[in-house]
């Protein structure tokens, strides 16, 4: 269910370039949710399954409200510092499925090792270095990374189960990704000097949105997989807001 809903929100940001706001709201609607400042503590309540945190000067009430419900499955968190983020590598909440980081403060970002992490947004106007090296997401299925100040990414080289991502970081000159054996859909908008590994290898390919603001070689083979993919397009320009040196679309477009 979860896969499915995750294949419909790119599709329509693929179609539409919908922007979505960042409210305080669960990214999954049907979970019964709390907001919290981090000058109160939430008790235990098996019924709650996301929480929100408007993070402000504290993190001693944050860790004691987490560590009082094992059984989340969602937490955002919202103008987070890195020292709240660290916090996820101390409690144990095996069911953390969905973490999103909104407003990050910070210009360096380290996650910290949280297995169960199916779904991870991470949303920094500022941040400039991405370090996921450690986390050791086995199980991350959907990455969503809005960096426009990113740099400098730091990632384990596989991933087994990811299926989508949606890359906005258009500073970014390397992708340190070199297997997704799953990936079945991916929009990358960035400064690649190289085409990132193995696109062409991966048989469940098949939704492409790429924009690169330098040149950059592109394989015939991955022009032949654009060409056949669902609503997909390459698009490479010279610099930023530059002219376009190559622009494919998939023949149902």
């Amino acid at each position: 269910m979860f896969k499915m809903k995750y294949l419909k929100l790119l599709f329509l940001l693929l179609v539409s370039n919908v922007s979505f706001s960042q409210d305080l709201t669960p990214y999954n609607e049907d979970f019964a949710f709390e907001v919290m400042d981090d000058d109160e503590v939430i008790q235990r309540n098996d019924s709650l399954f996301a929480l929100i945190i408007d993070v402000g000067n504290t993190t001693k009430n944050i860790e004691i409200s987490l560590n009082n419900n094992p059984q989340l499955r969602e937490l955002k968190f919202m103008q987070a510092s890195q020292e709240v983020v660290d916090i996820l590598g101390r409690v144990k909440i095996d069911s953390l499925f969905f973490v999103l980081i909104e407003n990050y403060s910070g210009v360096t970002l380290s996650m910290p090792n949280v297995k169960s992490i199916e779904f991870l947004k991470v949303h920094a106007d500022a941040l400039k270095t991405l370090d996921l090296s450690k986390a050791q997401l086995l199980q991350l299925e959907i990455l969503e990374i809005e960096t426009p100040m990113l740099v400098n990414w730091k990632s384990a080289i596989t991933y087994p189960a990811l299926t989508l991502i949606d890359l906005d970081a258009p500073l970014l000159t390397v992708f340190p990704i070199e297997n997704m054996p799953k990936i079945n859909e991916f929009s990358y908008n960035c400064s690649l000097k190289l085409l990132p590994k193995n696109l062409c290898s991966y048989k469940e390919l098949e939704m492409i949105s790429f924009e690169n603001y330098c040149p950059i070689k592109i394989d015939k083979c991955f022009i032949e997989k654009v060409e056949k993919g669902v609503y997909s397009n390459a698009t490479v320009y010279d610099k930023q807001d530059g002219k376009i040196l190559m622009d494919i679309d998939s023949k149902d477009k």
